[in-house]
């Protein structure tokens, strides 16, 4: 006989409840039936046999010992229905546990994930220890509240003390001089221009606008130069500078007061007296009639070699074509003949 699906406990148990209300009122009615018999519309199913098999038949009534039976059979069965059941889901969860590298049953994997975390992303600072120091030189420890309040509260002192304070910096030997001249004291902007005799414009090697009256340092040379034309070349071209550095300015005065005279020359009939200021010399003296050459000091040795032609245009010159006074590198004068005595003066550059 086949049975209905049950898919609850619960659907047994309103069967039991209800076979044993039928089995109540079974037993009542008898009850009621043995003490008198009324008169009642008999319906289809009075009288009827009873049975105590579950059978397929419309004319027997299922008796209370049936009903019983069907209640503990269907109870068996499915208690038995949910074991097997039970035991084909534990042993499909077995086989899968087999094919991973668990050892162990489905209760024991289920207590064993009940002691884990869920799985997360970790960042480089999980579970690193904590401290509240703040003066620790390890970025492998996290710093907690009470560190990051202490370091604030230090960082508000060092500000609140550091009001009214000028940053530090490496003071040179002339930081914080007084003005002046003396020992100990700086010399102030404008006695540059006082010194120079001209205003200061600054540096010469650049680009900048030079105005003319104003003198520049050429940091090339390391010389002054004053500015005769507006101009922004950045060397000291001589159409635009002038040099004016006092340590140039004091080597020509230098030059200037070396004053030599020498003695003079007398070489048959011609004659020449010499006289040096600085670098620069002067030379005058008489040619007369017959060609003749001499020697002269070092000192007073041309830088090149120098020719001076006797002007032929004044009256009282009688002399040859092409004559003229010569004054070699080599030291050595010469007098050109003439017809009468004739009188020559010259300048020149000295060569030391």
């Amino acid at each position: 006989m086949q049975y209905p699906n049950y898919d609850a406990i619960a659907d047994i148990e309103i069967i039991n409840n209800n076979v044993k209300k039928l089995v109540q009122n079974a037993e009542e009615q008898d009850i009621q039936i043995k003490s008198k018999e009324p008169i009642i519309d008999k319906k289809t199913g009075f009288n009827l046999d009873k049975t105590d098999l579950t059978e397929n038949d419309s004319n027997k009534l299922f008796s209370a010992k049936g009903a019983l039976n069907l209640f503990n059979t269907l109870t068996t069965n499915f208690t038995n229905a949910i074991n097997t059941a039970k035991e084909a889901l534990r042993g499909d969860i077995v086989k899968k546990l087999d094919k991973g590298s668990y050892i162990g049953d489905a209760q024991s994997l289920k207590d064993d994930i009940d002691t884990k975390e869920p799985k997360i992303n970790k960042n480089n600072g999980f579970n690193k220890t904590k401290s509240d120091a703040t003066n620790l030189e390890d970025s492998e420890t996290l710093a907690t509240s009470m560190a990051v309040a202490k370091t604030m509260e230090k960082a508000v002192e060092a500000y609140s003390s550091a009001k009214g304070k000028e940053p530090a910096f490496n003071k040179s030997t002339a930081f914080n001089k007084n003005f002046g001249v003396g020992q100990n004291e700086v010399l102030e902007g404008s006695k540059l221009a006082e010194i120079l005799g001209i205003e200061y414009g600054g540096v010469l090697n650049n680009n900048n606008q030079k105005i003319a009256g104003k003198g520049y340092y050429d940091t090339a040379n390391k010389k002054i130069y004053k500015c005769t034309a507006n101009t922004s070349i950045n060397y000291a071209d001589a159409g635009y500078f002038i040099e004016v550095s006092n340590n140039d300015l004091l080597g020509k005065l230098q030059n200037l007061s070396g004053y030599k005279k020498n003695l003079y020359i007398n070489v048959i009939q011609c004659s020449a007296t010499f006289f040096r200021v600085g670098k620069t010399i002067l030379c005058y003296g008489t040619a007369n009639k017959e060609y003749t050459q001499s020697g002269i000091p070092r000192e007073f040795i041309p830088r090149e070699n120098i020719e001076l032609y006797i002007d032929t245009n004044q009256e009282d010159a009688d002399i040859f074509l092409g004559a003229a006074i010569k004054i070699n590198i080599n030291g050595i004068i010469e007098f050109p003949q003439t017809k009468k005595k004739t009188e020559f003066c010259l300048f020149y550059e000295a060569k030391n």
